[in-house]
């Protein structure tokens, strides 16, 4: 019984650190995507995209939701029909700040004062990184239906990065399959299994409205949708 009393202390400690450093590396990341001007943040998530080998569900973590419920991670841990939806440990993918092949090492981006976020909570941590890249994928999503950016030739790829930017918007919600192909449909799967449906016919993307069972010009909702939610 004694030796309990010495082990339970040392126990909770270790957990407390786990926290304050999974903490500190969102701070972090967000610090670093704070520095970098939101074009150039757009840049480096349409990498992350198209190159960086991660899941739907991966780069929701990255770029939406590092708050996500704990419990909803372990459950995307797990195979499921040959799937793994989250492959590595949440720390993992907050620790890409310091990864100079994703994130540049800017001035300030490699150190807090930690003293400053000692009342940090993850929601206030996950709004703040929501916020900062709500307006870059915006851009990014603005430069490839009327700009000039070619990348999402692939309707695969395009259905990914909406399913990024839904997941920014509904966090509570965020999305853990992109279901898409080449052929201009995207069917994405939130962590409650419900199903949002968007196609591409020419150079036109639209949304259904499961109200009305119709289509609807993606860009209308794009120009009149603000992330607001904490």
């Amino acid at each position: 019984m004694n030796i309990l009393y010495i082990l339970l202390p040392f126990a909770l400690v270790n957990v407390s650190v786990a926290l304050d450093t999974y903490l500190k590396q969102v701070i972090l990341m967000n610090n670093q995507m704070n520095i970098i001007p939101k074009p150039e943040l757009g840049g480096l998530i349409q990498r992350l995209i198209l190159y960086g080998e991660f899941t739907m569900a991966e780069l929701a973590l990255i770029i939406a939701v590092p708050d996500a419920d704990g419990d909803v991670i372990s459950k995307l841990s797990v195979n499921t029909d040959g799937h793994i939806p989250i492959r590595q440990p949440k720390t993992f993918y907050q620790a890409l700040w310091s990864n100079k092949e994703w994130f540049y090492q800017l001035p300030g981006a490699s150190n807090i004062n930690e003293a400053e976020y000692e009342n940090a909570t993850l929601n206030d941590l996950g709004h703040d990184r929501r916020m900062f890249t709500v307006i870059a994928i915006k851009l990014l999503i603005l430069d490839i239906i009327v700009g000039p950016n070619t990348n999402f030739e692939k309707f695969s790829g395009m259905c990914v990065l909406l399913g990024v930017y839904q997941s920014i918007l509904y966090p509570d919600e965020f999305i853990k399959v992109a279901d898409g192909d080449d052929r201009g449909t995207c069917a994405l799967h939130d962590i409650n299994d419900n199903v949002t449906h968007y196609k591409k016919e020419g150079d036109q993307i639209s949304v259904l409205d499961p109200t009305t069972g119709t289509y609807n010009p993606f860009k209308l909702e794009l120009d009149h949708k603000i992330y607001e939610s904490k």
